[in-house]
């Protein structure tokens, strides 16, 4: 049988000449070697990385990756793992590819969907068996691991984050219909909190770009759900968002141009389904880029500062509090009550307003 782990220890130990055979247009980033992926329009580095220590491989645009080197391989160029191996071997020059072991499962290469407005939800072949302990065979545990459940409250997938001096990156942990496996979730994906979102169908739903911003969002509004999709930006479309369907939802983007552009796309697509309304938030200019819910956090932003990014939107009454046009857009009753303005903010609003619906004020006000 093939010996797949000789092999790649072997293009391991000369990783960064393979690649800049295998990918020409990349570059050396650390420890990782960032390129563009050449089997979609991919039009600038960033997204698509090898780490040159362990061979683990991704595309965070849409989710794809794989353990190795002779993974990568047969991913560019569409062949079985046995295949790749082999030819990594006479690349390599290698003598004796061959012993005696248990053949590995093949890398199936993950299907490129086109966006879909109306996506049902597969049946797995079997009911999700919890997962084990979540551990890469050369990465080990995670930093942290974000897990997404489908309606019934299954765990079916993991967002696994890694960190080293050089920087992190995120892995996906699945269950693909028959086993727990290093690769993306099947298709169409749950929505990250979805359990939650079912359970407060009143509750307004608040999306973010990633899971560590939506558990910030979380945190700022409490009287929300807050929920993102797997894989990235340009894998938005792989992620039932059905459930939003007659939904208020507020979009919380990064501060980039790929924030805004997967913002406006998801905004099109829910109000194709049906949402009751979609928002995107503008944040204020000045921050940095990429700036997100969870660096507001990070900041030390209070509950109020982030309703203030609120106040003004389109169709709201002018100087509305915040919070109280939240709750009148999920279950009007002859449409707000709230009368105080946001002009005069905070003297204005007295500190009974439900301890003032904003939260904590800020240092100074």
């Amino acid at each position: 049988m093939i010996d797949f782990e000789g092999i790649n220890a072997a293009a391991l130990g000369n990783a960064e000449g393979i690649l800049q055979n295998w990918l020409p247009d990349g570059k050396r980033n650390g420890r990782e070697w960032v390129c563009r992926n050449p089997k979609r329009a991919d039009n600038r580095a960033g997204s698509f990385s090898v780490n040159l220590h362990s061979g683990v491989w991704a595309d965070f645009a849409t989710g794809e990756g794989g353990g190795d080197l002779i993974a990568l391989y047969a991913f560019l160029n569409d062949c079985e793992q046995g295949q790749a191996a082999r030819a990594v071997a006479d690349e390599l020059r290698m003598t004796n590819p061959i012993r005696k072991r248990e053949r590995r499962p093949k890398y199936q290469p993950a299907k490129q969907n086109a966006p879909q407005a109306h996506t049902a939800p597969l049946k797995a072949k079997t009911e999700p068996k919890p997962a084990p302990e979540i551990r890469h065979y050369k990465l080990g545990a995670p930093a942290f691991a974000w897990e997404y459940r489908n309606e019934a409250g299954q765990a079916t997938g993991y967002a696994c984050r890694y960190e080293d001096e050089n920087g992190k990156q995120v892995l996906p942990f699945s269950w693909t219909g028959e086993k727990w496996e290093w690769r993306a979730m099947p298709e169409p994906r749950p929505l990250y909190n979805l359990p939650r979102v079912l359970n407060k169908p009143q509750a307004v739903v608040i999306i973010a770009e990633g899971e560590k911003a939506a558990d910030a969002a979380q945190g700022l509004f409490p009287e929300g759900v807050a929920a993102t999709w797997a894989g990235g930006c340009k894998a938005w479309h792989k992620t039932d968002w059905q459930p939003l369907k007659g939904r208020a939802v507020i979009f919380w983007p990064d501060n980039d141009r790929p924030g805004q552009t997967v913002a406006a796309d998801v905004q099109e697509h829910l109000l194709g389904l049906g949402a009751k309304f979609v928002k995107v938030i503008a944040l204020p200019f000045g921050l940095p880029q990429g700036w997100d819910a969870a660096d507001a956090v990070a900041e030390g932003w209070t509950r109020g500062m982030a309703l203030e990014l609120l106040a003004g939107f389109p169709n709201t009454p002018e100087g509305l509090c915040p919070l109280c046009w939240l709750r009148s857009v999920v279950a009007p009753v002859g449409g707000p009550t709230c009368k105080h303005t946001f002009k005069g903010w905070p003297e204005t609003w007295p500190a009974n307003h439900e301890d003032f619906c904003h939260g904590p004020r800020r240092a100074g006000d």
